[in-house]
Order: C-alpha cells, then structure tokens, then sequence
C-alpha cells in the first residue's frame, strides 16, 4: 500500500536508505544527520513523500519538493543548529568528505532551470521488491500530486550509468536535459512536462 510518509516512519526510511544506496553521498552521513533531513521534508509544506507499507514493513519510499531551493532553505532555517552539530560530528569522523559538504550548498544552482523548481529527491525500493514495478508506481503517484498542484514541469538527478533509472525515466517520457559533474561523478538532469496529453497520471 503507498500512503503518505509520517514521521514515525523516518527511522525506517533512513535504514532502507543506508542499507540500498551506500554508493550515495548522504547514505555515507551519519544517520542523526538523514534523520533531520527527511523529518524535515516532511514537515515542510514545500515536501512530498510517499512510502510503499507491505505487512507492516515499509519496502519503499519517495521523497520529491515543489522547490528544492525554498525546501532546504525552510529545513535550514527551522533546524540549522541541529544539522550544524550533525554536520560537524560527520566531519570529525570522516574529515575527507568536508568537499562534499560544500559541494552540497551548490546542488540547487547546478541544477538550476528556469521554468523547473519541482524535483524528485530521492527514491528506494528494498531489493526483494524491484521487480514489482514499485519504482513506477511510487514516481507515478507523486506526479499525480504535482499535477494537482497544477505544477507540471518536474526535475531528477541520476547519476550517468545508472540505466535502470534511466529506463524507467525515460518510460514515464522524462527527456534529459544536460550533464554536469556532482560529488566528483557524471550526472545527468532529466525533465518532464505534465501536459494535458501526459498519460501516465
């Protein structure tokens, strides 16, 4: 069942995202810092979350914003102290990633597009449940949300060989927009328009 994420389902989302995208900057952050992040998004009114619930278990979830700049900016302003400490108990324990640190201040404007603030921020689907479709369907339904929000044009980052993202992106017509180099690695930008013949909504 997807429902709307709830704050007592943070803890439960962090460890899913830990455990299936080690290969990601932020599953390298310690968990207190995910946790402020994600309970943020979740309390912000420019946030949209979903998780897939199945026998009390949640298998998959999807965080997407309206604006990813005015998001992190609210989260910021509401809980800056906390991932300050967050932040420096990170680099105490592993000081090399101070670049990438930084490097995260700059997210917004390197994916910067003029008409395009919507984004998809993060997505994970617990391994015994991909080929379920659950990716898609969880995308889908955050689409509906943007939709009926009468907000239409929506963004993603992936990184350049990830081809199943890819696939499924280019399924639900999202065209890439450009490459651009992001945590020392190649990434790509795609977009989609929610126009009235869009029919995966």
């Amino acid at each position: 069942m997807i429902r709307w994420m709830q704050k007592e389902d943070v803890h439960e989302v962090v460890t899913l995202y830990k455990n299936y995208m080690c290969g990601s900057f932020f599953a390298k952050l310690e968990e207190d810092f995910l946790t402020i992040i994600f309970e943020g998004l979740i309390g912000s009114s420019y946030g949209i979350s979903y998780v897939y619930k199945d026998g009390g278990k949640i298998s998959g979830f999807i965080m997407a914003t309206t604006d990813t700049k005015k998001l992190f900016n609210d989260i910021l302003k509401k809980r800056w102290w906390v991932l300050l400490r967050a932040v420096l108990v990170t680099l105490t324990r592993k000081p090399r990633h101070i670049s990438y640190v930084i490097e995260s201040f700059f997210y917004s404007k390197k994916t910067h597009l003029i008409d395009t603030r919507a984004e998809l921020l993060f997505i994970t689907i617990e391994l015994g449940y991909r080929e379920r479709n659950l990716s898609k369907e969880l995308v889908k339904t955050v689409l509906a949300q943007f939709h009926e929000r009468s907000i239409f044009k929506i963004k993603v980052t992936i990184q350049k060989g990830n081809y199943v993202v890819k696939k499924l992106l280019k399924s639900l017509e999202f065209n890439q927009v450009y490459s651009f180099s992001f945590y020392g690695k190649k990434s790509q930008i795609y977009e989609v328009d929610l126009a009235d013949d869009y029919k995966y909504i």
